[in-house]
């Protein structure tokens, strides 16, 4: 069985695919006061301190003129004291890609070596 046998039976062509789907480096960036409603939108993740100490993280459904609304959620603007929106790194992200996509390389690339029915020496016969 060649490398290439190994990744077409499915062992290692799922494990790739999940890890580059998954592979998105996000962080949490704070949101200006100012930058408040406008600088939010529906699918937006975000984290939030209230002034009571509340701390809650979810997808906005809703953005409405003094309040962001989730499917559970509804917090006023005013009642805000930190609002932090997650926010995708694409050069991590690419950076991740890559090192992901040359590790199975590598290992397709060893796979295949060591399987190959290949004489590198030419015979003392």
């Amino acid at each position: 069985m060649t490398g290439h046998g190994v990744l077409m039976r499915g062992r290692v062509l799922p494990v790739l695919l999940a890890a580059l789907l998954s592979a998105s480096c996000t962080t949490f960036a704070p949101v200006k006061r100012g930058d408040l409603p406008s600088g939010l939108k529906a699918g937006d993740t975000v984290r939030v301190l209230t002034r009571d100490g509340r701390e809650q993280q979810f997808e906005i459904i809703r953005v409405e003129p003094d309040a962001i609304v989730g499917a559970r959620e509804r917090v006023e603007l005013a009642d805000v004291a930190l609002l932090e929106k997650r926010e995708i790194h694409v050069a991590k992200t690419v950076g991740l890609t890559l090192a992901i996509v040359g590790a199975a390389a590598f290992v397709t690339l060893i796979i295949t070596l060591a399987t190959a029915k290949v004489a590198f020496l030419p015979s003392t016969q």
